[in-house]
Order: structure tokens, then C-alpha cells, then sequence
């Protein structure tokens, strides 16, 4: 059927002569990721929240790998860059406690985020006066009880809960985040600043709506053209790329922390299966040969 003449809300595959490479893509990532479930899908952590808040973080970003995976697969690849910043920053706060010599300070350190979020929800409704003061107020003092009934518990376990820490050239910690760090200090103290500034800081801008997020829909206009508001199938790769090093370097110090060495065979497995993919369609796409054309041919080995 002539696409002109489908619903413009609904175009069920890519178009011409790309939907053989769009699909083969994506199909070996939709593999990758239950090859890596598959690696995990049995333990079930118990114990101090040093173990079970990375177990929680790292089935988070497979959980955000399948909603990314589900929005290109419907043609929606650009729209799908956001869940892949959410899973950089799943990664690094997942490497930030397994990292540490805190783990479970840490990991409680990022779940009291919740205390903080209900205190400050429950300070709104006080200002906003929309409900029974009396009431809202004993929600209050609950809530801080709670809080220091589980300070408590952590002293009685032994546990020291950390102070957040100052991004370099900062008196302060910063208080809207749950290490005190800014996004990019925390990539630093991992020694993930090219993931950062590669990755992270372009979908930061595309998650904020600058004006990168709109581009393509621009060009589209300025060429006289009238944008879709339906399936686009443009570029995947980014996308893809993306979820795929969140999830490596999640699962590395996933791995690392509940010592599954013995795993690491069946993840490069995959893992190399899914690069290779890359690569290929990096090749086939024609991406690489508009790299070389507009940069020229690379000079290290960085990829």
C-alpha cells in the first residue's frame, strides 16, 4: 500500500529500502536483553540495602531497556533517547554504591531520597493549605518519627549512613541530589567523564527539550514539508547504543558486586553479539562513511 494513503498514526514498519537493517537491529537487541535477564532472572537478594538496592537498580535498567526497545520497534527512536538517559543514570548511581566503601550507607543514603520526597510533599500541602492542617501536620511528625526510628536501626546494625559529598569547587553538597553531587561530579568520580560528556550531556538536552529535541520535526519544515506526529523510523542506533553501555557497565559492576564472575563468559557472549551488530549496521547504514566524509578517517582508537 502507498504510505501516503495509510493512517499517518499508525505505520506498522520502516519504510523502503532500511526496514531489513532497522529490524535486524533491533531484533538483536531485543535478544541481548534476554540474554542478560537470563543471567540474573533466578537471584532473588535479601539482606542490608547494600544488596538489594543494586539488585533493584540493575532490574530497573532492564526494565527501562524494554520500554526504550518497545518505542523504537514502533518507529518512535528519537522519543526513546530520554529512557536512555534514565538508564545512564540508573548505571552510575548502581556503580556509585557498589563502588564505595559504604555500600549500604550508600544504598540507604539513596533510598532515604523517599523521606525526603515525602517530607517536602507533605511541607507543600501545609503552605498550599488545601487539606485539614491538624492532619497534615500529624503526617509530619509521623514521618519524621519514622526517620529517626530507622537512624536508630541503622546504629544498632552498625551501619554509618554517609554525608553527601561537595562536587569539587562547591562548599556545599548539593541538597536536590542523594550523593550531593552534580551529575557530572558523579561521572568523574566514576572516571566516566567521556560517558558523560559522549552520551549523557547531548540526552540531557534532548530530555530538557532544547533545541536539538525538535531538529529533525525543523528540518522537516524548513525543507516545506509537513512533519508526522506518527512513527518516524529515523536513526536507531543512538538509541540503542546508548541502552547497550548503560546495561554493560551496570551488569560489570553488578557482576563485581554479588561476585557472579563465574557469569561473565555468557554476558561478553551477548555482549560482543550486540557490538558486532552495531558495527555492522554502522557499516551497512552508511553511518561510518558520513563520519569518515564530514570528520575524516579516525586517527586513535577510541570508537
Amino acid at each position: 500500500m502507498d504510505q501516503r494513503t495509510q493512517d499517518p498514526l499508525d505505520l506498522p514498519t520502516p519504510p523502503g529500502g532500511s526496514r531489513e537493517l532497522y529490524q535486524s537491529l533491533v531484533d538483536t537487541f531485543d535478544t541481548y536483553l534476554r540474554r542478560v535477564h537470563q543471567l540474573i532472572e533466578r537471584d532473588q537478594p535479601s539482606g542490608l540495602a547494600g544488596t538489594w538496592v543494586p539488585y533493584a537498580l540493575f532490574i530497573h535498567i532492564l526494565q527501562l531497556g524494554r520500554a526504550l526497545l518497545l518505542l523504537v520497534q514502533a518507529g518512535y527512536s528519537e522519543e526513546a533517547l530520554p529512557i536512555g538517559r534514565a538508564m545512564i543514570s540508573a548505571a552510575m548511581n548502581l556503580l556509585f554504591i557498589v563502588t564505595s566503601d559504604n555500600p549500604d550507607g550508600w544504598a540507604l543514603r539513596y533510598w532515604l531520597q523517599l523521606a525526603d520526597h515525602e517530607r517536602k510533599y507533605l511541607a507543600r500541602e501545609l503552605r498550599l493549605e488545601r487539606f485539614d492542617q491538624k492532619k497534615i501536620q500529624q503526617l509530619i511528625t509521623a514521618a519524621d518519627a519514622n526517620l529517626a526510628g530507622l537512624h536508630e536501626a541503622l546504629r544498632r546494625e552498625g551501619i554509618t549512613l554517609p554525608d553527601k559529598l561537595s562536587s569539587p569547587g562547591q562548599a556545599k553538597p548539593r541538597h536536590d541530589t542523594w550523593t550531593g553531587l552534580s551529575d557530572r561530579a558523579l561521572a568523574e568520580r566514576l572516571q566516566l567523564t567521556d560517558w558523560y560528556e559522549g552520551e549523557y550531556d547531548h540526552l540531557s538536552r534532548v530530555t530538557h527539550v532544547q533545541a536539538i529535541s525538535v531538529k529533525p520535526i525543523g528540518d522537516e519544515l524548513l525543507a516545506g514539508r509537513l512533519p508526522s506526529v506518527g512513527p518516524h523510523f529515523r536513526e536507531p542506533l543512538a538509541a540503542i547504543a546508548v541502552a547497550v553501555s548503560a546495561i554493560k557497565f551496570g551488569f560489570l559492576g553488578f557482576m563485581k558486586h554479588f561476585n557472579l564472575v563465574d557469569r561473565d563468559p555468557v554476558f561478553q557472549a551477548a555482549n560482543n553479539a550486540m557490538t558486532s551488530a552495531i558495527n555492522s549496521y554502522r557499516d551497512q547504514s552508511g553511518a561510518n562513511a558520513i563520519v569518515d566524509r564530514v570528520f575524516g578517517r579516525r586517527t586513535g582508537t577510541t570508537q
